[in-house]
């Protein structure tokens, strides 16, 4: 359990995987609620964990973390990317054990166990709509900032390439073991409710709209966003203020909701 931003008397949002990046966004959501960031670390407990590793195994640590800080709900609780699948088991976990989730905050998750373009056409299209953006982006940059963007490009490639050849390897680190849980994983149907909040800056099309992934899955409430940006800079001025925006009124609701207002 990190804080990065601890004070509050409200309950707590837990997010899962935050680090530094998220320190504009816990800011700009103010002191009254704290925000705290959950990571996976290679704790006694973690190494004990079964191979092949399992999202629901991961989850259930994180759930046990959570309850020992916070014995009984409402919980408010997200995260982003592959951190954002583990909240959406955790959220899964603490509602068994009869908990109230108040809201589960998806940010740019996609679903590990979707597949958008099933055929070969769809897929060829999607690719086409990834290279014109990239392309385009490109063209936009000044300069200066061409060598930040093929390095971030370079960044995420090679996460892509651990996450597909994971297999051939024994994951090393408490990252490596996340990747390669929730490239396997296979989300149930969830019954609460859940906001989605999505990079605006991203090539067109379903096979891009990672909410499509959810949005049958979510059998509660389910909403989603854009965020200005990218899948990074969404945390970064000026985009963070929407997205902090947005959930201050969505928390706000949801804690409104829980005690009856």
């Amino acid at each position: 359990m990190i804080p990065i931003q601890p004070s509050g008397s409200l309950s707590p949002f837990f997010c899962v995987g935050a680090g530094p990046l998220f320190r504009p966004l816990a800011t700009l959501l103010g002191t009254e609620r704290p925000f705290l960031s959950l990571v996976p670390t290679e704790s006694a407990k973690f190494r004990q964990l079964p191979a092949p590793h399992k999202v629901e195994d991961i989850a259930a640590l994180l759930v046990e973390i959570i309850t020992e800080y916070q014995t009984a709900g409402p919980y408010y609780l997200g995260g982003w990317s592959a951190s954002g699948v583990l909240a959406y088991e955790i959220a899964q976990r603490l509602r068994a054990k009869g908990h109230e989730v108040s809201l589960l905050v998806l940010i740019d998750v996609k679903n590990p166990a979707h597949s958008p373009q099933p055929f070969t056409g769809e897929r060829l299209e999607s690719y086409r709509r990834k290279m014109k953006f990239l392309a385009n982006e490109l063209r936009e940059l000044k300069l200066r900032d061409v060598r930040n963007y093929v390095n971030e490009k370079f960044e995420a490639l090679h996460r892509r390439v651990k996450q597909t050849t994971w297999n051939y390897r024994y994951p090393v680190t408490a990252e490596d073991v996340v990747v390669a849980a929730v490239s396997n994983y296979q989300p149930l149907p969830y019954a609460g409710r859940v906001v989605f909040f999505s990079a605006a800056s991203r090539p067109k099309g379903r096979a891009w709209d990672f909410s499509q992934g959810w949005r049958d899955l979510v059998t509660g409430e389910f909403e989603t966003h854009e965020i200005p940006g990218d899948h990074r800079s969404i945390f970064l001025e000026p985009n963070v203020v929407a997205l902090a925006k947005k959930m201050t009124t969505y928390l706000s609701l949801a804690c409104s909701m829980f005690s009856g207002v």
